[in-house]
């Protein structure tokens, strides 16, 4: 059981794991922001360019990977339990909340940013060559606008859900924690509890407020 002990407590590396979910960040930012990356976007193969009317979605799968890469969502997935689980357990609550607030805020900008570079993905390649030889109406065509639907229902379901997922990882660093040591009491016991009550209560009232909005409709 002790040799198990320390095999954990070596992978589970607090700097090793920052050092990770910080290369996460900056490859996201980098796949979102190169030049090369983006222009990789815009590729389009001569046989497109040059027929009449091609296949929206066959323009768009011969681009290079990197040019239809999100790599937004890997973060959102991938970065609490890093960062999580690099807390120390007996670290100062105010640490821990601090982590919890910036880790959850965090997860929810990356869920928007997810949803921008979704649209500018789907979309950049068809507006550069809207209005070039005589293609503005299979562009326009092959644009997929993207209407704000998506990105309101990221930014207004991203936040609860997002610190939901927060939560979940807390409550498995807290049980390894606990196989670690038995007797161990988190301020995060609290802190989890209230995230989970607050999310339930955010999805209880927007299931009413859904409600609500479709019996104005219906009447």
């Amino acid at each position: 059981m002790n040799q198990l002990k320390n095999t954990l407590e070596k992978i589970l590396n607090p700097l090793l794991l920052l050092t990770l979910a910080a290369l996460l960040i900056i490859a996201a930012l980098f796949f979102e922001f190169s030049p090369v990356v983006k222009e990789a976007r815009l590729f389009i193969s001569d046989y497109d360019l040059y027929e009449w009317e091609p296949d929206c979605f066959n323009v768009l799968a011969r681009r290079p990977w990197y040019g239809q890469f999100n790599p937004w969502d890997y973060v959102w997935y991938l970065v609490p339990p890093l960062v999580i689980f690099s807390l120390k357990p007996r670290a100062h609550w105010l640490l821990h909340f601090f982590f919890t607030l910036s880790l959850g805020l965090f997860c929810w900008y990356a869920k928007v940013r997810e949803k921008v570079l979704y649209w500018e993905i789907r979309n950049d390649i068809f507006y550069g060559i809207q209005f070039t030889l005589d293609k503005s109406e299979w562009a326009t065509e092959c644009i997929n606008i993207a209407d704000g639907a998506s990105l309101a229902f990221a930014l207004f379901f991203g936040l609860p859900w997002s610190f939901y997922y927060v939560g979940l990882w807390l409550m498995l660093w807290m049980k390894y924690h606990r196989f670690l040591d038995k007797d161990a009491v988190f301020f995060l016991d609290y802190l989890s509890n209230c995230i989970l009550f607050c999310v339930r209560f955010w999805i209880v009232l927007l299931v009413f407020l859904v409600l609500i909005i479709d019996l104005i409709i219906r009447n």
